[in-house]
């Protein structure tokens, strides 16, 4: 099988070509960082959906208040747990009192 060399993909190197030792290190403790933020995204994410039977991809928080947010939980909570919404309530609003306590 013969390619045409102007239809291969162009693979670069993500390190940029300087060679600046602490450039290297910094964005090499910059790409762990992000892996090790990607992994607990994925376990929390994965803890939340056990909990409740929901996934949460379409669950947005960032245009959401906290109240909106305990609400969700809470129904979620309520659907996954087969509790009375206000047990649910109950049981985030004494969640965040205790994860809170200083």
């Amino acid at each position: 099988m013969i390619t045409d060399p102007r239809f291969e993909p162009q693979v670069k190197n993500p390190m940029p070509d300087a060679t600046d030792e602490g450039l290297r290190v910094y964005c090499a403790l910059l790409e762990r960082r992000l892996i090790l933020l990607t992994i607990q995204n994925v376990r929390l994410r994965s803890v939340c959906e056990i909990a409740t039977g929901q996934k949460y991809d379409s669950f947005d928080p960032r245009d959401m208040s906290y109240e909106e947010i305990a609400e969700h939980v809470a129904q979620d909570m309520a659907r996954g747990l087969d509790l009375s919404i206000q047990d649910a309530r109950d049981r985030v609003a004494r969640n965040t009192v205790t994860s809170n306590s200083s």
